[in-house]
Formats: structure tokens, sequence, C-alpha cells
């Protein structure tokens, strides 16, 4: 689950390398972002050379999560780190053209998101 103040790493090639939660959206009185949420975040630290810059504010999708994230079937789904995808501020579509390490079928079955087609072929 993430919160405010928490730390993400970005895993696609935005140049972005971590990041830090300002703001959970679509949550009133829940404050905790799971998988397919959309966060606000401050970029903490950059690649040289690349498109983003560090302070900058960006909306983050959340793709990997330390806590179990349990699926209908009963079983749950974990990984070692918090992580998510750059997005772009007016189309919601990702700023980086490739993503990198796994992702969950979660992602493929929520057909409002136009990030997946990215990351389709690594889908686990």
């Amino acid at each position: 689950m993430i919160q405010m103040e928490t730390k993400l790493e970005i895993m696609d090639n935005s140049g972005a390398k971590k990041i830090k939660c300002i703001k959970v959206l679509k949550s009133s009185r829940k404050k905790k972002g799971k998988l397919n949420h959309i966060i606000i975040g401050s970029i903490q630290s950059v690649k040289p050379n690349k498109k983003v810059n560090k302070g900058a504010v960006a909306s983050i999708l959340i793709t990997r999560t330390k806590k179990n994230h349990t699926r209908r079937d009963g079983s749950f789904i974990k990984f070692s780190n918090n992580s998510g995808i750059l997005l772009s501020e007016k189309k919601n579509s990702p700023v980086a053209t490739r993503t990198f390490g796994p992702a969950t079928v979660e992602l493929k079955k929520n057909k409002k998101l136009k990030q997946v087609s990215s990351i389709l072929n690594r889908v686990y």
C-alpha cells in the first residue's frame, strides 16, 4: 500500500529513478494506494540528460507493491519493491517508450488504461 511520503522506484525509461508520493487520487477516505491506482508524486532523483527534471510533479501508475494483493481465486502476489510508471499530465499515457520488469495481470484487465500496451508482453 502506498501512502503519503512513500518512496517508489520507476520501472520505465523516462529518466526518473525515485519518486516520493504526495497524494493518492480517487480515494476520499482511504488514503492508501494499491495496484492500478494513480498517485501524484515529486521526482526525487533523475538520470542525466533525460526528459524529466528533479523536483517536478508528475502522475504515477502503481504497478508493483510490497503489500500482498489478493486475487479473486484466493492466490496473492507481492513484489520486493514499490514501483510505478510515469504518466503524462494531459493524456494519461506513459511518458516513456519502454518498461522493465514484471507486471501483473490486473493491469491488463483494467481496460481504461492505455499504458498497458507497452507492457503486455511481460505479464506474469
